[in-house]
């Protein structure tokens, strides 16, 4: 069995076995429902790949789902370049907006209490 990405539902972004040549695949929801991901083809020039796309999308809206994380990934990726939003003066980055000489938080640094407090570089 070959793993295969899912688009939508439960398992969105997620790359699961299914069977070769299965047309639907349905997984587990929950305790007693499931939910079903149907076979298509994704291709760019003579270059395809297999991926399973939620009952609930259509091929369109499958497609605006992965270019939107596409998107989200590059703006957020660590070392992600430098770029000014709204005329703003002074290089911004991602979605936080720090300068470009600060480094990001970590997750344990937005939990502490005191925020004058930095988290010991061997967290980070």
């Amino acid at each position: 069995m070959q793993h295969y990405l899912h688009i939508g539902g439960d398992k969105d972004s997620l790359s699961y076995p299914a069977q070769d040549g299965a047309e639907t695949v349905q997984w587990q929801l929950g305790v007693t429902d499931k939910e079903t991901y149907n076979r298509s083809t994704l291709s760019v020039g003579g270059v395809s790949i297999t991926i399973y796309i939620h009952e609930s999308l259509t091929s369109q809206q499958a497609l605006n789902k992965l270019a939107e994380h596409y998107k989200a990934w590059c703006d957020n990726r660590p070392g992600a370049p430098v770029v000014q939003r709204n005329g703003e003066s002074g290089p911004k980055r991602g979605i936080g907006h720090k300068a470009r000489h600060q480094q990001p938080l970590s997750p344990l640094a937005t939990t502490n209490k005191k925020p004058w407090r930095r988290t010991p570089a061997f967290l980070l």
